[in-house]
């Protein structure tokens, strides 16, 4: 059985990957450590085979992302970084574009 696989890099460095067998099992997993988040947060999200990159400030918009896009349709490797900045944000992202 397929499964969606969550890569979550914590601000404090700490990185967790969790599978899951349905996508709203995720949703609930990415629900629980935003609303337990205290500090102001900036969210990346990609996707391991899109090239797509969301960055928000809202744990509640990766969910609106994930279902707007049909990701939810397709299993895969999904990666959430937290940062404290955006241009901690943006220095993810160039590095993930320099890798493909």
């Amino acid at each position: 059985m397929k499964t969606f696989k969550l890569h979550y890099t914590e601000i404090n460095g700490n990185i967790l990957c969790v599978d899951f067998k349905k996508h709203y099992d995720m949703i609930d997993f990415i629900d629980a450590k935003g609303i337990n988040n205290k500090n102001k947060i900036i969210y990346l999200l990609y996707k391991k085979t899109i090239n797509d990159i969301f960055i928000s400030t809202s744990y509640l918009s990766i969910q609106d992302y994930l279902n707007k896009k049909m990701l939810c349709k397709t299993t895969d490797d999904y990666f959430i970084h937290e940062c404290i900045s955006l241009e901690k944000a943006f220095e993810i992202v160039l590095k993930i574009n320099s890798n493909n």
